[in-house]
């Protein structure tokens, strides 16, 4: 069960995850979004078992915020070669794995606390279409 809010003492704050983030268009409300979804993650961690105790939850805190904002936001990422360049909105993805961010609020967790609960159940379903067969199959799999 998850402690509630108020026994979880972070000061993370929207202008620090614009700050850490670096170049945001993202508004206050959706960084304090980012902010609540990370607090109530982290919550879940007990300070009393984690190294560095409650200054180690209020960093991971601030990293999984950068995530889900990175989330809302979407990561621009530019490529060239030579005369050619391509510019592409990179999606998020494998869950807390597909940011820098992500990762580091993993690694700080010496709890393990973090990386458990980015354990994600995919179904990745199969169509075929023929005029003769249309049929679904769903596999269930676990996304590490």
């Amino acid at each position: 069960m998850l402690p509630p809010l108020s026994s979880v003492d972070v000061d993370v704050t929207p202008d620090l995850v614009a700050e850490t983030l670096g170049n945001t268009n993202l508004s206050h409300d959706i960084l304090q979004v980012s902010i609540n979804a990370a607090t109530l993650l982290a919550a879940r961690i007990d300070s009393s078992d984690i190294e560095g105790g409650g200054d180690a939850i209020e960093l991971i805190t601030l990293y999984l915020a950068c995530h889900f904002a990175q989330l809302s936001e979407g990561q621009t990422e530019k490529e060239s070669a030579g005369i050619w360049s391509a510019t592409f909105m990179r999606k998020g993805g494998v869950g807390l794995q597909g940011s820098a961010f992500g990762q580091a609020a993993i690694t700080l967790d010496s709890t393990g606390t973090i990386a458990q609960a980015d354990l994600k159940k995919a179904i990745i379903s199969v169509i075929h279409e023929s005029e003769t067969m249309d049929h679904e199959i769903e596999y269930d799999a676990d996304v590490w």
